[in-house]
């Protein structure tokens, strides 16, 4: 008996000891990908698209060439916004989790083997670049789907209104018949009340 015990433990030791074998090479895997992919580098390619906006949203303020200091002071104050939000320390472990979610070992290999690749490392240098320009195209698209979404919204919310209130009134005239029949069966019942006491 105490054999067959001493057995169990050692097997299920050494399950628990291969799962966190696995758990580690995995993460090890994860960590490589998002190295090969740069995804340590993404807070600095988000710094470059709003720092190549942030004229443009100055100018809006009302902002002109001759307030250089304040609009040096925008630039450091938003860039310091965004190192204390966005610091890799911090974001890593979730970007592991992600990948280890979504992927399996073997595929996160494949995954930083092509991005090995000379088109694999082609993709990740253009990649910023093509997602902007995707932007691009798909803004004005946008543009105009948001405007006739609001439409539809507001026709589907006068719809609900005039519903509602059809319910309303339906519901009020169901109220009206039922107490007019009650008021009528009591009108018969105090006749015949009437009739039976007179015989």
């Amino acid at each position: 008996m105490k054999i067959l015990n001493y057995t169990l433990i050692i097997i299920l030791m050494s399950m628990s000891f291969n799962l966190y074998a696995d758990e580690a090479s995995k993460k090890i895997a994860i960590k490589e990908l998002l190295s090969v992919s740069k995804a340590d580098k993404s807070k600095e390619l988000i710094w470059n698209g709003v720092k190549a906006k942030l004229p443009f949203s100055f100018g809006q303020l009302g902002g002109k060439k001759e307030d250089k200091e304040l609009l040096d002071k925008l630039f450091k104050e938003t860039e310091k916004v965004l190192n204390e939000l966005m610091k890799w320390e911090e974001i890593e472990p979730k970007f592991i989790e992600i990948y280890d979610k979504v992927f399996s070992e073997k595929e996160i290999k494949a995954i930083t083997t092509f991005y090995k690749t000379p088109v694999g490392k082609k993709l990740l240098e253009k990649q910023h670049s093509i997602m902007t320009q995707s932007g691009e195209v798909m803004r004005e698209p946008m543009i105009g789907f948001s405007s006739k979404f609001q439409k539809i919204l507001k026709e589907t919310s006068s719809a609900l209104k005039e519903k509602r209130a059809k319910e309303k009134a339906a519901k009020k005239d169901e109220i009206k018949n039922n107490k007019d029949k009650e008021e009528k069966t009591t009108k018969k019942e105090e006749v015949k009340s009437d009739k039976d006491n007179k015989d």
